[in-house]
């Protein structure tokens, strides 16, 4: 159904089928209402247990609106997200900070963290198993260039 629906804005590359600029325009801008709708909503959630409960609810869920906006499901990949490191580069990393046994994390935690790996291990973090083209903006922004 969708590529009927958007087969008339479809380029045709003699390499293969791949949508036009003004698709990927569209499909971030519907991904960036939904993020922002999400995030308004797990505010509001939020703030309703906070007067329900008061000081009773865990500290994680001043954070859900926070998760939603940048789409990670950890505080450290919400903390390299604010730093402008793509998602999925900081889910990979906030998982791999996890996993190590860091139990608290703050931006300064995790940029010494990262400086402290080689620039290897760095990319062998974000390229994963899937071998993701590595993102230089986020090397810079780590320190690990």
């Amino acid at each position: 159904m969708l590529v009927e629906l958007y087969s008339p804005f479809l380029e045709k590359s003699p390499k293969a089928d791949k949508p036009s600029r003004a698709v990927e325009k569209t499909c971030n801008y519907v991904i960036k209402q939904l993020s922002n709708s999400g995030a308004w909503g797990a505010y509001a959630i939020t703030r309703i247990l906070q007067l329900i409960a008061g000081e009773d609810i865990l500290p994680i869920t001043n954070r859900l609106a926070l998760f939603t906006y940048y789409g990670v499901n950890s505080v450290p990949a919400v903390l390299l997200s604010l730093l402008r490191i793509e998602r999925i580069d900081s889910l990979r990393l906030g998982n791999k900070y996890i996993e190590e046994g860091n139990l608290t994390a703050s931006i300064l935690e995790l940029k010494l963290w990262a400086r402290n790996k080689s620039p290897d291990e760095i990319k062998r973090i974000l390229k994963g198993d899937d071998n993701r083209e590595l993102d230089n903006e986020t090397l810079v922004i780590l320190g690990s260039d």
